[in-house]
């Protein structure tokens, strides 16, 4: 897999440093930890433990196990009547945990709470996911290169957030969905989608088997769609072009099952497709800027 530029789609960066006014305030720097290739690990403290989160754009909300709400002695509450999550996979949450102090690099809070995952959701042994009720407040940075994702103020002047390069960029409108959802348009071997940004998924998409049945004219299999060894016997296939605002990554990496990520949403673009490129996710502009990942 690997990642390509179309440089006459982009505009050219306007730097922090040239405008003072428009500077990046950075809240935290936090490196991303070693492991789990396929995810992206942060330290944070939970109750004066150290602890390692998922981060996971594709949760609204931040989540810790049942094992490590029940390690951390946590109180639990109900959702009010009526009140109702269902994670992409299907999976609903039904009660929250307190956390009376969390610690974010060096930023701090008080009783934050968190959803209990279903149990099995995470069998590794770790203890949650960073969800985007924190990340959104945030201008959110992952320099893939460097293992380190890093938190600015979200104000600042619209678009004046490439700092680390002079190379052309680009930038890709979002939108949110009713389940606060990254939604952004792709491309997918010429076909356009309507696709979810999900860090916390780790191929380079993820689609409902039967919707790339239907969005890609598969009448029959065809010969190249292969099964791989897994859960819920996922299904992949040489998608040989993905296409995000002009910037490309080439033979993503695909899983196929039967999970659907409802009506509107064709596919996840996950964390295998994101770690080809420098991307700065602004929440308050709602846009997502890609350089490639070695730009300097």
């Amino acid at each position: 897999m690997g990642a390509a530029f179309a440089l006459a789609a982009f505009a050219s960066p306007a730097l922090a440093e040239d405008a003072p006014d428009c500077r990046l305030t950075l809240y935290a720097s936090l490196d991303m930890l070693p492991g789990d290739p396929h995810r992206i690990l942060v330290p944070v403290t939970l109750n004066g433990h150290n602890e390692t989160l998922i981060v996971d754009t594709g949760t609204p909300f931040s989540m810790l196990t049942e094992s490590a709400v029940n390690a951390l002695g946590l109180p639990r509450q109900m959702l009010a009547i009526g009140a109702e999550y269902q994670m992409l996979t299907g999976a609903k949450v039904d009660d929250m945990a307190v956390v009376s102090s969390f610690q974010l690099g060096d930023m701090k809070g008080k009783d934050f709470r968190f959803g209990v995952l279903p149990g099995g959701m995470l069998e590794d042994g770790l203890p949650g996911l960073l969800g985007a009720d924190i990340v959104r407040n945030y201008d959110v940075e992952f320099d893939f290169a460097a293992n380190k994702m890093n938190l600015f103020s979200p104000h600042h002047c619209t678009g004046k957030v490439i700092y680390w390069t002079h190379q052309p960029y680009a930038s890709v409108p979002f939108h949110f969905d009713r389940g606060h959802h990254i939604v952004i348009p792709i491309t997918l071997d010429n076909v356009a989608l309507t696709a979810v940004v999900d860090t916390g998924a780790p191929t380079g998409v993820s689609m409902n088997i039967d919707t790339a049945r239907d969005l890609f004219g598969w009448r029959t299999d065809p010969p190249e769609l292969r099964h791989v060894a897994g859960p819920s016997s996922p299904q992949t296939y040489p998608f040989a072009l993905l296409s995000l605002g002009g910037a490309s990554v080439h033979n993503p990496s695909s899983n196929l099952r039967a999970t659907s990520y409802g009506s509107k949403i064709d596919v996840l673009v996950g964390l295998e497709a994101l770690k080809a490129f420098h991307v700065y996710i602004s929440y308050e502009d709602q846009k997502i800027y890609l350089t490639a990942r070695d730009a300097h």
